[in-house]
C-alpha cells in the first residue's frame, strides 16, 4: 500500500465522526484527497474510490446509464466516475471562493452542495421497447422528457418557438461524458463576452473547469433529466430552484430570422409546471427560445464535463 493510501485510509479512519453528506466546514478534505490520490497506483485508486464512496455515495444518486434506462426506457454506454470526480465533488465551489475573495464574510460551500447530480449524457441512445438505436438530438430529448417510466415526473418543452424548430436537429457532441451542472447560474443580465470572461476567471484563478460556452442539447438533458429523477426544475420560474425567472444563454447555438443581419443566442430555461386543463390543453415545460427579450433573465450555466475514467 503506497504511503499516499495510507494517509487517505487512516484519515478515513479517524472520520468515524463525518457525516456523509459532508458539512459545510469540512470543504478541507477536497484538498486534502487531492494530495492524497494523485500519487496512487491504479490499485490502490481503486481503494481510494471506495472510501470516497462512504464519504459522499448516499447523499449523491449518480443518473447514469441504468438511472436513465429505468427513467426514459433508453439504453446508454456504461461510463465510470472516477477519483478526478470525486476529489472536486468535495472541494470548494470556485464562484464561492471568488466571492469570498472580494468579500471574506462569503460563505464558501463544496461543489456537492452547489451542483446537481452529475447526469451521463451519450451521443446515441436505444430504446428498449423498440430496440433502435438513433442519435441524441434537442428535439429526442423533449420526446423522452414526455414519456418517462411510471414514477418518475413528466415534462415537455413549452411552446413551439423558431428557435426550437431550428434547432431541434442538433445532435450530442462529442463522446458520452457526464455533465455537472452549478444550481446557481451566473453572470445574470451579463453580455455573452462578460459571462465568457468571466467562466475564464474561474477557470484560470480557481481551477473550475467550465465549459466557456454551452449547447442547448447539454443544458437541456441535464434539466430534463434532473426533473424527471426528482421533480425539481432547473433554470426555472419564480416558484422552484432559483426563486426567480431564470434562462441560461447556450451561444453554441444560434436562432435566425429573416430581415435581421445578425442571429440570436439560443437560451434554456424559464422551466414551469407542466399543467393539464380541462379541456386536455397542456401549459408549461422547458423552454428554448432566443435570448431577445429575457436581458434581466439571462445567466450562464456552469457546466462541467467528465469523461470516461476507465
Amino acid at each position: 500500500m503506497s504511503s499516499a493510501l495510507s494517509s487517505l485510509s487512516s484519515s478515513f479512519v479517524a472520520s468515524s465522526s463525518f457525516s456523509t453528506s459532508l458539512a459545510p466546514q469540512s470543504s478541507r478534505v477536497g484538498g486534502f484527497i487531492f494530495e492524497s490520490v494523485k500519487t496512487c497506483t491504479p490499485f490502490d485508486e481503486k481503494l481510494s474510490k471506495i472510501i470516497l464512496d462512504y464519504l459522499v455515495g448516499p447523499s449523491m444518486p449518480v443518473i447514469g446509464s441504468k438511472e436513465l434506462e429505468k427513467i426514459w426506457g433508453i439504453k446508454t454506454e456504461e461510463v465510470e466516475l472516477g477519483i478526478e470526480f470525486y476529489n472536486w465533488w468535495v472541494s470548494p465551489d470556485a464562484h464561492d471562493q471568488m466571492l469570498a475573495k472580494e468579500n471574506s464574510d462569503h460563505i464558501i460551500r463544496l461543489n456537492s452542495e452547489t451542483h446537481y447530480t452529475p447526469v451521463f449524457r451519450d451521443r446515441f441512445v436505444t430504446n428498449i421497447d423498440t430496440n433502435t438505436r438513433e442519435a441524441l438530438s434537442l428535439g429526442k430529448v423533449g420526446h423522452l422528457a414526455e414519456k418517462p417510466k411510471a414514477g418518475y415526473h413528466r415534462s415537455r418543452y413549452d411552446c413551439r418557438t423558431e428557435a426550437l424548430r431550428q434547432n431541434k436537429k442538433k445532435e450530442a457532441a462529442g463522446p458520452g461524458c457526464y455533465l455537472c451542472m452549478r444550481k446557481e447560474g451566473i453572470g445574470r443580465g451579463m453580455s455573452l463576452s462578460e459571462q465568457i470572461k468571466l467562466i475564464q476567471k474561474l477557470n484560470a484563478e480557481f481551477g473550475a473547469d467550465y465549459e466557456e460556452e454551452n449547447s442547448a442539447l447539454d443544458v437541456a438533458f441535464v434539466a430534463l433529466a434532473i426533473h424527471a429523477l426528482t421533480g425539481m426544475r432547473p433554470l426555472s420560474d419564480s416558484t422552484d430552484e432559483e426563486g426567480r425567472y431564470t434562462v441560461s444563454r447556450c451561444s453554441k447555438d444560434t436562432v435566425e430570422y429573416e430581415g435581421n443581419e445578425t442571429p440570436y443566442w439560443v437560451v434554456v430555461g424559464g422551466f414551469t409546471p407542466l399543467v393539464v386543463d380541462e379541456l386536455s390543453l397542456r401549459y408549461g415545460g422547458l423552454r428554448v427560445d432566443d435570448d431577445d427579450f429575457f436581458h434581466d433573465y439571462i445567466v450562464i450555466s456552469c457546466l462541467r464535463k467528465f469523461s470516461d475514467h476507465r
